[in-house]
């Protein structure tokens, strides 16, 4: 008996609302004010922090959103290492810590009036946070970096210089090489931040993220701040010895950037084009040579953005928009050449959550249509609309994001169709 395995590709058409060619959707936050930071540890336990100290917490993908109690004002990033130890700072210093996935968060004395708009932890102890201060009266500008060895117990500084324009973003690759970005330059250090150095200066730029997807290749995202100004992202292959700038869209600003791997990356921000500020998503899968503006709806703009996978991400931004990306997911097919008769077998397991498999086999070659279809009639999913030799086939519907209930499958080749039913409980 002859078996072939193919891989054919899903697209997840189960929330709402989906939008051509972006795979982003809403998802309720609960809340109106904004959100400037967005992480998660896996596909389903995520924090998001904003204004007013706000803490959001899901458990299932950002599919619901509660409120966690924190002694904050106003919460800028937040950094978690694992399900129970997580970060947030923001204005004035304000560092909040939480051993149990934030059922409670405690004060951390950073010792800073200092904004804190990132964090990054190496582990469960060493971290680093990035910042600065503008004083709108006199005029006075800073910028600061901070360490600690021991969870957040005790901070350091760094570095702290005067009348450079504060840091708005931190990323280390091991626990020596780390960057940090904003306002107008590019730092490093390649002693665990003993010492930091102005790697390049980009006196034209206003530069809110930096992320490495290894140790020599690095982006930053930010805007050209002369007229007109425009969304740019900077590249390096070299470590950061060298930038090249990439240009992208006038009237726009770039404030998150993400890579799941080498080749896939997003960067959000603001679209001031149209009089409004709409959300901005960039995309590249060629490893940031070439960015594709995705075709999104009128969401407010966007802050932050985070990928768990390359399938799965968040990204976050005013007046409490969250948005999630679902992208594609592979499924397999395994092929049987010795069927002599058409059949459709019953879905196993059956029940289900969130995977199921169906099998089926057609003893002569033609057209398969294999659907799904929920209890009102309406199709969720086309598994299979294609053309197929004679054989025995099986087939895996994934329904990560489809709502728990009664579904049937309907098989159509040539003359011959069938209908099963199959029940999802989540």
């Amino acid at each position: 008996m002859k078996t072939v395995s193919i891989t054919i590709l899903l697209i997840a058409l189960f929330l709402i609302p989906i939008f051509a060619q972006s795979n982003w959707s809403a998802q309720n936050s609960g809340t109106n004010s904004s959100l400037d930071a967005v992480y998660f540890v896996d596909e389903n336990n995520g924090w998001v922090t904003g204004w007013g100290g706000i803490i959001l917490h899901t458990t299932n993908g950002g599919q619901t959103w509660g409120l966690q109690n924190t002694p904050a004002t106003s919460l800028i990033c937040v950094f978690f290492t694992d399900l129970q130890n997580g970060w947030a700072a923001g204005f004035s210093g304000e560092v909040v810590h939480t051993t149990n996935g934030g059922e409670t968060w405690t004060s951390q004395d950073i010792s800073t009036n200092d904004d804190i708009n990132k964090l990054f932890f190496i582990d469960d102890n060493t971290g680093y946070a990035a910042g600065g201060f503008f004083d709108f009266l006199s005029g006075s500008y800073g910028r600061a970096i901070y360490n600690t060895t021991d969870g957040g117990n005790n901070w350091n500084v760094q570095y702290d210089m005067t009348f450079q324009t504060e840091l708005n973003s931190i990323y280390f690759i091991d626990s020596n090489t780390g960057y940090a970005a904003g306002g107008t330059g590019i730092m490093k250090t390649t002693n665990g931040g003993s010492n930091w150095f102005v790697q390049q200066n980009l006196s034209s730029f206003g530069l809110k993220d930096i992320f490495f997807t290894n140790s020599n290749t690095g982006f930053v995202a930010g805007k050209y701040q002369g007229i007109p100004h425009y969304s740019v992202i900077f590249k390096t292959t070299d470590g950061g010895n060298n930038w090249n700038e990439i240009s992208l869209g006038t009237d726009e600003d770039l404030s998150g950037l993400y890579f799941t791997d080498e080749l896939n990356g997003w960067a959000v921000g603001v679209d001031y084009s149209s009089g409004n500020n709409l959300a901005l998503i960039y995309r590249t899968t060629d490893g940031g040579n070439n960015w594709v503006k995705q075709n999104i709806p009128s969401f407010n703009n966007l802050a932050s953005v985070f990928f768990i996978n390359g399938t799965k991400g968040w990204a976050v931004g005013e007046l409490g928009t969250i948005i999630t990306y679902d992208g594609q997911v592979p499924v397999e097919v395994t092929v049987d050449f010795s069927p002599t008769e058409f059949m459709l077998a019953q879905n196993y397991p059956n029940p289900f959550n969130p995977s199921t498999t169906i099998e089926y086999s057609i003893p002569e070659s033609g057209n398969v249509k294999l659907i799904v279809y929920n209890s009102l009639g309406e199709e969720v999913t086309v598994l299979k609309n294609d053309f197929e030799e004679a054989g025995s086939y099986k087939i895996n519907f994934y329904a990560q994001n489809v709502p728990s209930g009664i579904y049937f499958y309907k098989i159509e080749s040539g003359r011959y169709n069938d209908v099963k039913k199959m029940i999802l409980l989540k």
